[in-house]
């Protein structure tokens, strides 16, 4: 079976992106972009801020459930479906942002239609509703690094990336907020060692979940986005011409293997006071314990950070049919089996 590769455009009609906004976006672009540098000119990045929160691990693990909830707990700033508009902009953004939807900012009610304060804890395929509810972020990472042909960036990309701009950028995001920002970045998931080393201001939580669930939600969001489960989605591994003939679940199953890998990889290099880990089933279950665990981390880099109460619980999605459970045990032993995990 050959493996369909164009799944940013092969989508079913629910999942079809937006022309129009794809091509406002990529007209405001530059604008704002120029607009951006005269904010970068005045970030000094010697001043101590504390770490920017980056949440790694496989789709599907319970990354959008832990933005959520880091949303929800007050504690952080975090790309908002509203931010995402200004990917090359990220600090104008952020003012406008406060500008629309701060209530220190507002004024006789003249901006009616305000956000609700509380998120909920729901996504499609990591998508959120809502103007103030967290985003993917994916542009903002796109624009700054030179990704090619790979979600694994090579040294040369990875060096020819937009590194100071990246870092500023940050920095200028927690200086608007005063907040640690947290965002996904499992788009770095195979450059996390090259990553710290540039910027050691940071707190990677990698957020674990059963390989047969995470692996039968991949699957299943395959379906969900295109249509068919031999169509690709999400990030593109490194092993991905060994794997895109393979039958779906393999595939599938060597997707997880890979990223499982090189983030087993990553923790053996970067400080584990810089690298945590949190289980999908304690975040749905004990939400307010997890998100301690973040403000403990900063504790140990030695900043304070307040602990979180009044989170709600979540209900789990656990894979339980059993027929499934050894299909999916199969698929795991024919991935592990190849070539390209052998090295």
């Amino acid at each position: 079976m050959i493996m369909e590769t164009n799944w940013l455009n092969d989508r079913n009609a629910s999942h079809i992106r937006n022309d129009s906004l794809e091509s406002l976006l990529d007209e405001i672009a530059m604008p704002l972009a120029k607009a951006e540098e005269q904010y970068l000119k005045n970030i000094d990045l010697s001043i101590p801020r504390p770490p920017t929160l980056m949440i790694v691990g496989c789709p599907r693990s319970g990354t959008t459930l832990l933005m959520q909830q880091i949303a929800n707990s007050k504690k952080f700033s975090y790309p908002t479906n509203f931010l995402s508009r200004f990917y090359t902009a990220p600090i104008l953004g952020s003012r406008i942002q406060k500008l629309l939807f701060d209530d220190r900012y507002q004024f006789k009610n003249e901006l009616e239609l305000m956000p609700s304060k509380e998120l909920e804890l729901k996504s499609n395929i990591g998508k959120t509703s809502g103007v103030l509810s967290p985003h993917v972020f994916w542009y903002f990472w796109y624009n700054n690094f030179n990704f090619k042909n790979s979600t694994k960036l090579t040294q040369s990309e990875f060096q020819n990336s937009r590194l100071d701009t990246f870092k500023k950028e940050l920095a200028g995001l927690y200086d608007e907020s005063c907040k640690p920002f947290a965002l996904k970045a499992m788009v770095m998931n195979w450059n996390l060692v090259e990553l710290f080393r540039n910027n050691r201001n940071i707190l990677l939580v990698r957020t674990k979940r059963n390989k047969f669930d995470v692996a039968n939600s991949i699957f299943n969001a395959r379906i969900e986005h295109s249509g068919s489960p031999s169509k690709w989605w999400s990030f593109i591994p490194p092993e991905y011409e060994e794997i895109k003939d393979l039958p779906p679940m393999v595939q599938v199953a060597a997707f997880v293997i890979s990223i499982e890998k090189a983030l087993d990889k990553a923790s053996q290099s970067i400080p584990s006071v810089n690298m945590i880990e949190l289980d999908y089933k304690e975040l749905c279950s004990e939400p307010n314990e997890q998100l301690n665990k973040i403000c403990e981390a900063y504790s140990d880099l030695g900043f304070t950070s307040p602990l979180v109460h009044g989170l709600n619980s979540q209900k789990q999605s656990e894979l339980t049919d059993r027929g499934l459970i050894n299909n999916w045990a199969t698929a795991f032993e024919q991935a592990e089996a190849l070539e390209c995990f052998k090295l």
